[in-house]
């Protein structure tokens, strides 16, 4: 994983290359919740948006970064990030406002790819972790959960709702 990492950077002139590390899902709770965290996630931060040198977009994946000292040093090091929750999409950040490029993309299944292992044992354990980093991108604000809930609905629940309802009409 690290030699296609190096590779992938220097062929490519990059300061961050991330892998979104394939995560575990050995339970009914992982299998369930994990495919649509890393489905929102990449919502939230649409790769190809965040690997383009020109956009605002900078997420990176914290299970996997390849990081060139120099790029860290203009970014302001490890002090840029200190305190952030979502550490990771912050030294992106800082990375690519230094004027740095940046890449992130998905770990294959194969041999030599990105796993990770920590275990999300119970439903609570997920929440935890998508809740903590979820309110944090929207800097802990009421309002904006509650227009990011009303976008989800609008965008996920009221297609199907509204076909059922039209088919249920015409019948």
């Amino acid at each position: 994983s690290v030699t296609r990492l190096v590779r992938h950077a220097t062929g490519h002139g990059l300061d961050l290359t991330s892998l979104m590390a394939v995560l575990r899902t050995s339970n009914r709770w992982e299998r369930l919740v994990i495919p649509a965290f890393v489905y929102f996630f990449a919502q939230l931060y649409p790769f190809r948006r965040a690997n383009r040198p020109t956009a605002r977009t900078a997420a990176a994946a914290g299970g996997c970064v390849l990081l060139r000292r120099a790029a860290l040093d203009r970014a302001g090091g490890i002090a840029a990030i200190r305190g952030a929750v979502i550490d990771d999409c912050s030294l992106a950040r800082a990375v690519k406002r230094g004027g740095g490029r940046i890449w992130l993309g998905l770990a294959d299944r194969g041999p030599g790819g990105v796993r990770s292992v920590r275990p999300y044992p119970g439903l609570a354990d997920l929440w935890k972790m998508i809740s903590r980093s979820a309110y944090t991108q929207l800097r802990h604000s009421p309002v904006l959960l509650a227009g990011t809930v009303v976008g989800l609905v609008l965008t996920y629940l009221l297609p199907p709702v509204a076909a059922v309802i039209g088919l249920a009409g015409a019948l």
